[in-house]
């Protein structure tokens, strides 16, 4: 599978011309003979970027996604700010041709919360949505925003199902923050973007999901916000199994549109994750001699799948929230939730 990834030079405040742009490279990656194409976080919608037009209907965005795909093959996974139902949210979009599924960010900053940031964002509420993959060419795909990174309750859950794929799609880069002021109205704002220094715990925390927790390749997006490169943007593939990794990039790289190509097989991946004989099966070789290292971890792994046995979101959700009792209907669902969270 071939994986198009992007930082793009930011366009500000103009709808058109971000379509125009994902037009255009829709067109790059069919020449590239790209599978799927990764934006960024937040490319559609935010109201540091785009004032104008913060957020987005389903039908103004859609139908355009969805016509690009089947007119090219190419499937798409991005990000945006979606109004629905007169709220706003943070989502992905996963689409090959139609739109195979949604998924709304868990872990938001204040300054982007109903009534306490001006992005007005609300949150999801039920965690076990984002318990999900999504098929796109074959492939079975998730995803998660910025920060969530350090999020081991989502890695665990995402590692019982086995994706193929992950995409990390990410706001501002890794050692970007924002400086937050509160308005004339009292509600949080970025004021400005600043950088961190140090350790670089954001790309050591990714490794460490891809080859130890999730074990499956990474796809990050980063939008560029005009920032430079110590903000450290990322796009490419980081996977350590198969000894890939982020693409470096530079000020002068950030002139322009960013752009990662990357093969990745998926029978591989698969094949990692259980047995020598069964890699050999799929791929039609044994796996590279380099990950024996691996052995006690994928046993454990395999003991780990038995016994949860996971075949589906809801089995999952039955087990965890059976912990916290027996739970006879969603209502108690909830509340088990609820309890989880205090």
């Amino acid at each position: 599978m071939r994986i198009l990834s992007c930082v793009p030079k930011q366009i500000e405040d103009d709808f058109q011309a971000k379509l125009d742009w994902l037009g255009d490279l829709f067109v790059k990656a069919v020449k590239m003979k790209v599978d799927v194409i990764v934006t960024p976080q937040e490319f559609f919608g935010g109201d540091y970027i785009m004032p104008s037009h913060t957020a987005f209907k389903e039908k103004e965005l859609l139908p355009y996604f969805e016509g690009m795909s089947k007119e090219t093959g190419v499937a798409l996974v991005t990000s945006l700010i979606e109004e629905e139902k007169g709220k706003r949210y943070e989502r992905l979009w996963f689409i090959d041709k139609k739109l195979k599924g949604k998924q709304t960010k868990l872990f938001e900053p204040a300054y982007t919360v109903h009534r306490v940031g001006t992005y007005d964002l609300y949150p999801e509420v039920d965690f076990f949505n984002r318990f999900k993959t999504f098929n796109l060419k074959g492939a079975e795909f998730a995803g998660f925003f910025c920060w969530e990174v350090f999020s081991d309750f989502l890695m665990s859950g995402l590692a019982l199902l086995e994706p193929d794929i992950v995409v990390s799609a990410i706001k501002f880069g890794a050692n970007a923050y924002p400086k937050n002021v509160k308005n004339k109205d009292g509600l949080k704002e970025i004021q400005e973007i600043k950088y961190t220094s140090g350790r670089y715990i954001w790309l050591e925390r990714l490794k460490m999901i891809s080859e130890f927790e999730i074990k499956a390749p990474i796809v990050a997006s980063t939008n560029s916000w005009n920032l430079r490169a110590k903000s450290m943007p990322m796009c490419g593939i980081l996977y350590p199994y198969m000894k890939m990794n982020f693409m470096e990039i530079t000020d002068e790289l950030l002139k322009k549109d960013v752009l990662s190509v990357d093969d990745i097989d998926i029978e591989k991946v698969r094949g990692s994750r259980e047995h020598k004989m069964a890699y050999k099966k799929r791929t039609g070789e044994f796996p590279p001699w380099e990950t024996t290292v691996y052995t006690m971890l994928m046993k454990i792994h395999r003991m780990e799948r038995k016994i949860f046995n996971v075949t589906n979101i809801k089995d999952l959700e039955q087990r965890f929230l059976a912990i916290y009792g027996s739970l006879k209907d969603r209502k108690a669902a909830k509340a088990g939730q609820k309890f989880m969270f205090k």
